[in-house]
């Protein structure tokens, strides 16, 4: 058993490491996405001969008991979850979850509400960050002056802000694909980006933020499931190949359908609303380690054209050949601006600071960012079953097509290109 077992690790390392290389090379992103996807393929293929694993499509289901008792000593204290998911109701919601949880007295409803303001208020502050961080990392052109987050956002709730935001997006990106099709304007740039460790994220930092997203959005599921009487069948991880994608805490299907809307609320919003509550202190930790780690920083180039932020490494001067050559960019019509190495973005002479610093930034900006479409009305997404159990069905059928229409209209750019 031993013997297999390591022989899973070494295929699972190699695996990860010829990514690696496919994500550190300078081929072409449609090519790294299919080498890649073919070396998962078969090594989930080798490793699915030695292991009995469930398999859902082509996705691999690792279950397993342990965790389960953690999940029940987290749960204990019954009456601090049920405020806090109730409280990530309002988070969702807004002021809607005055008329929604009325299981709650008028005056805890109120409070809940205002305590919603102010952490919707600390995500509105830490948006555009990660506007500037994922652009930064992905290269690619983000709206990093218009946020999604607006003023009213708070009161609005997430859920609908995110909804509308999408909407207005698409409704935006469509009439600028009819501008291509009737005058032979220029496609605009792609609104939607899928992110992919190895292939447009750091491939240790990208997995390490995507893994701890997950088990924070899943556990809390389960510890929500428990303290609502719902029986845990396992806890495990979802992989493609041999790549981790995901983590699920199973439980009973049967119990959960029958269970009233209350007890469903709070399970559901409770994995979405600890991503955000996450997002705001990986941003604390990174703010503190900003602080601290000033005088080993050192400074950088930004690049900026119509929105296209990459922030390289240090190059003295900021030398235009020298950046075309480490970007493999033409830089014409570019501005090119020195960092100080004091602001948010940073660059460190150490690798390990560096290491730090990119998986404290994207486990705030994936937090957020995954968070807030997770919320959408869209099947097998969360807010699809909020918005099934708080609002009429034909109103959640509409808004459902609305977004899913939106996301195919804010992909189209890509394809064009």
């Amino acid at each position: 058993m031993r013997k297999s077992l390591a022989k899973i690790a070494i295929i699972v390392l190699l695996s990860w490491s010829l990514i690696y290389l496919f994500y550190i090379s300078r081929l072409p992103n449609i090519v790294k996405i299919g080498l890649s996807i073919a070396t998962l393929y078969i090594a989930g293929k080798w490793v699915e001969k030695r292991v009995k694993l469930e398999k859902e499509l082509i996705f691999y289901l690792w279950k397993s008991q342990k965790g389960k008792q953690l999940l029940f000593k987290l749960a204990k204290n019954t009456r601090f979850w049920e405020y806090l998911s109730d409280l990530y109701f309002f988070l969702a919601f807004g002021v809607l979850g005055v008329f929604f949880t009325k299981w709650r007295k008028p005056k805890e409803r109120i409070l809940l509400f205002i305590a919603s303001l102010i952490i919707s208020y600390s995500l509105l502050l830490i948006y555009p960050f990660v506007m500037v961080i994922l652009s930064s990392m992905l290269s690619l052109p983000i709206e990093i002056k218009e946020s999604v987050l607006s003023l009213a956002m708070p009161f609005l709730g997430l859920a609908l802000s995110m909804l509308i935001a999408i909407l207005y997006k698409a409704f935006e990106t469509g009439i600028s694909l009819l501008g291509v099709l009737l005058n032979n304007a220029s496609p605009p740039e792609s609104s939607l980006v899928i992110l992919l460790p190895g292939i447009n994220l750091p491939f240790l930092e990208g997995i390490i933020a995507l893994s701890a997203l997950l088990i924070v959005h899943e556990f809390s599921h389960g510890i929500l499931a428990i303290v609502e009487r719902i029986k845990i069948k396992s806890l495990g991880i979802v992989s493609f190949g041999t790549l981790p994608i995901g983590a699920f805490v199973e439980v009973d299907e049967k119990r959960l359908s029958r269970t009233g809307r209350r007890s469903l609320a709070r399970i559901v919003v409770s994995g979405t609303g600890s991503n955000f509550i996450f997002s705001i202190i990986s941003f604390a930790l990174l703010l503190a380690f900003l602080y601290f780690t000033a005088p080993f920083s050192q400074p950088s180039c930004l690049l900026v054209k119509d929105g296209l932020l990459i922030h390289t490494e240090y190059v003295k001067g900021c030398n235009k050949a020298l950046l075309e050559e480490k970007t493999g960019l033409k830089l014409e019509g570019f501005e090119i601006k020195e960092l100080s190495g004091k602001g948010l973005l940073r660059k460190y002479k150490s690798s390990l600071l560096n290491f730090i610093y990119t998986t404290l930034a994207l486990t705030t900006a994936l937090n957020l960012i995954v968070g807030l479409i997770n919320l959408l009305p869209v099947p097998f997404f969360d807010g699809y079953l909020l918005y099934k159990r708080f609002f009429p069905g034909y109103i959640t059928k509409l808004l459902s097509i609305a977004a899913i229409a939106s996301f195919l209209i804010l992909i189209l750019p890509g394809l064009l290109k």
